[in-house]
């Protein structure tokens, strides 16, 4: 295989989610941890092990982890100063499992979060948005979301980021409010 068709052949694989990276929007190749987590987690659910669900959902950050966070953390090669990062989105990501495509403004708009209980999340930093984020995303119910779009945001809780979850909250609103709007005519 040529240097051209290697290259051709990863660029297809990252385009196609095929390929073990994905072009982060900071501007470099990262490993789609999120994506293979969440993918373990729905076959760990699929498969009823509870025990190890129910111990990764029970998960806080100020507690030393149990058996099944270590796990995790060997299974996907977390790097230590990742851990703690991990130890907060995994509970989460249990609770409200990985639904591709759901942006998480959308779903956040859709579950029937309020407009200012949304604004004041986005406006807290980002230690505080990751801490409010499980209370938020209650609302949710069993309902999932799109974890490639939100582990991003809470992990960098960027003006981009937020700018992004505005965007899909503030829209999916509109159309929401346009389409009762239209029914009642």
């Amino acid at each position: 295989m040529t240097t051209t068709q290697a290259t051709q052949n990863n660029t297809v694989a990252m385009a196609t989610g095929n390929g073990d990276s994905t072009q982060s929007p900071r501007g470099h190749h990262i490993t789609s941890k999120v994506a293979k987590i969440a993918g373990w987690l729905e076959r760990l659910h699929n498969s009823r092990q509870r025990g190890a669900l129910a111990e990764l959902r029970r998960l806080r950050s100020d507690s030393i982890p149990g058996e099944a966070f270590w796990d995790v953390v060997e299974r996907f090669d977390i790097p230590e100063e990742e851990e703690s990062f991990w130890l907060a989105i995994i509970p989460l990501m249990v609770r409200h499992p990985h639904r591709r495509k759901i942006r998480p403004g959308r779903a956040l708009e859709a579950a029937g979060i309020s407009k200012p209980r949304f604004e004041r999340w986005l406006r807290l930093d980002r230690h505080d948005a990751r801490a409010a984020a499980g209370r938020l995303l209650s609302k949710l119910g069993d309902d999932g979301l799109d974890w490639t779009s939100l582990e991003p945001a809470l992990r960098y809780w960027s003006e981009k980021d937020r700018y992004d979850l505005a965007r899909d909250f503030f829209l999916a609103r509109q159309h929401r409010e346009s389409s009762q709007t239209d029914g009642a005519e």
